[in-house]
C-alpha cells in the first residue's frame, strides 16, 4: 500500500489525540479551538476510515474502546515526536550567537570582508569573532575554529577538521615600488626587503628560500625591517616601506583593490594550510554546520579546482590530505 494512503487525515488524527488525551470532548475543543460538532465529525471520519469504533460513548463520558486504546498507545509516541521535532526546528530559528576563533591576519584580511554575506544568508545567527593564535590549542569555549597547520596532520582526539584554504606565498609591494622593478626577481635585491617572522617560523619560508625557487643566486640578503605579525608586515609593504613575502589569503583583498601588487610572478606553496576545526559533538549543530558550509563554499569560490576543498565529509583520524 502507498504510504500516503496508509496515513489517516491529520486533522482527524489531531482530534482523536486530543479527545483520547483529555478523556473529554469539551476539553479537546478548548485545546484545538474548534466546536464540539467539528471534533465529533473528525472522530467519526477517522472511525469510518479505519472501519472500527475508537470510542464508547454514553451521556456523561467518552472512553476509548479496547481497539481505541491499542491505537492510541501506538500513535501517541508519533505525536510526541512531531512536537519534539517542531520545537527543535523552532529553536534552531531563534537568534543565537555563534562564537568563531581565527588567527588575527586571516580574521581581519579574509574573514571580516566576507562576513556580511553570511549575515545576509543567516540573519538570525550573530557572530562573536575571537582572535586566537594560529598554532596554539584553540580556546575550548569557541563553537568553531579556523586554524593553521601542516597539511597531513591528524586532528586532536574528539575533533573533526575540514580543509579550507591552501596558502600561496609571493612578494607584494606598493604599486609605485613595483614600477621600478621591471618584473625581475634579481631586482628585488636592490630594494628594502621586509621580514615576516611568523612566515619563516611556521612555514619555513623566507627570502633565501624564495630567491632559490626563483633561480636567483643571492649571496647576501638584507632585511630592512622585521615583524612578529604577518598583518603588520603586509601593512608596511602597502605603505611603501619595502617588499614582503605574503600569504595570498592575507593580501587577496588588497591585490583586488590595487593597494598592493605582485612585482614578480614567482610564488611558493606553503607546507601549511588553513582548516576548519570543531568538536565532534558540535558537528551536527545547525548554526555550526551553516557557518562551516558557508566558509568552505567561500574558499572553494576563491580557489576553484582544489579536490581536497570539495571533500564531502570531515577528515577524522586519518588526517588532512596533502
Amino acid at each position: 500500500m502507498d504510504s500516503r494512503q496508509a496515513i489517516p487525515p491529520l486533522t482527524a488524527m489531531r482530534a482523536f489525540d486530543a479527545v483520547a488525551r483529555h478523556g473529554s470532548v469539551a476539553r479537546a475543543c478548548r485545546d484545538l479551538n474548534v466546536t464540539p460538532a467539528a471534533v465529533s465529525h473528525q472522530i467519526k471520519a477517522l472511525e469510518d476510515w479505519l472501519g472500527v469504533r475508537l470510542f464508547a460513548r454514553d451521556r456523561r463520558q467518552i472512553r476509548l474502546t479496547e481497539l481505541g486504546r491499542l491505537y492510541y498507545d501506538r500513535v501517541r509516541p508519533c505525536f510526541e515526536g512531531f512536537a519534539a521535532a517542531t520545537e527543535e526546528v523552532r529553536r534552531s530559528q531563534e537568534r543565537r550567537t555563534l562564537s568563531v576563533a581565527a588567527p588575527s591576519s586571516l580574521a581581519s584580511k579574509w574573514l571580516l570582508p566576507r562576513l556580511q554575506a553570511f549575515r545576509t544568508l543567516h540573519p538570525r545567527i550573530d557572530i562573536e569573532l575571537t582572535v586566537a593564535p594560529c598554532r596554539e590549542p584553540p580556546p575550548r569555549e569557541a563553537d568553531l575554529h579556523i586554524r593553521y597547520g601542516r597539511r597531513g596532520a591528524a586532528p586532536p582526539p574528539g575533533r573533526l577538521t575540514w580543509p579550507l584554504l591552501r596558502v600561496e606565498v609571493f612578494p607584494v609591494c606598493a604599486p609605485h615600488m613595483a614600477a621600478d622593478l621591471g618584473g625581475s626577481p634579481e631586482a628585488l635585491l636592490r630594494v628594502p626587503l621586509l621580514h615576516d617572522e611568523p612566515l619563516q617560523l611556521h612555514d619555513d619560508v623566507s627570502w633565501p628560500s624564495w630567491f632559490e625557487a626563483a633561480g636567483v643566486r643571492a649571496t647576501e640578503i638584507r632585511t630592512a625591517m622585521r615583524f612578529n605579525q604577518s598583518m603588520l608586515a603586509c601593512e608596511a609593504a602597502a605603505a611603501g616601506h619595502g617588499v614582503v613575502l605574503a600569504k595570498r589569503p592575507h593580501v587577496e583583498m588588497d591585490l583586488r583593490s590595487g593597494r598592493v601588487v605582485r612585482p614578480v610572478p614567482v610564488s611558493l606553496r606553503a607546507p601549511c594550510h588553513y582548516f576548519v576545526e570543531v568538536e565532534e559533538h558540535q558537528s551536527d549543530n545547525v548554526q555550526v554546520a551553516a557557518f562551516r558550509t558557508w566558509l568552505v563554499e567561500e574558499a572553494e569560490a576563491e580557489q576553484p579546482g582544489l579536490e581536497w576543498i570539495n571533500a564531502p565529509a570531515p577528515i577524522a583520524s586519518s588526517g588532512v590530505p596533502a
